[in-house]
């Protein structure tokens, strides 16, 4: 499996506002990759989405009894995550969402 590229709106630090597009990182342009910066600017995160995209789940699942409402970011609604991967020379598209009710 080969991860394609990777979409995310309001997911955990990274906030998008209504107007403005998903945050999206292309791996198809280049064989190796690097993500970097300063603590707390969401680095982990981008590994997060992935793992839930994937497998609907995150690092905190066990001890955060499965809940998902926190990895909506503080100030959305709602959360959203696509993943495009590559497998057997098929491409396939996972798209999950994460909504809270009654979130202001």
């Amino acid at each position: 499996m080969l991860i394609q590229r990777v979409e995310i709106e309001n997911f955990l630090k990274h906030r998008t506002n209504g107007a403005e597009c998903p945050i999206e990182i292309d791996f198809r342009s280049s064989a190796l990759w690097l993500i970097y910066g300063p603590n707390g600017a969401g680095k982990s995160a981008i590994f997060d989405a992935i793992t839930f995209a994937l497998f609907g789940k995150h690092r905190g699942s066990g001890s955060q009894d499965g809940k998902l409402h926190w990895l909506i970011n503080d100030y959305a609604k709602e959360a959203k995550v696509n993943l495009e991967i590559e497998l057997a020379s098929q491409r396939y598209l996972i798209q999950r969402k994460i909504t809270s009710r009654g979130k202001e």
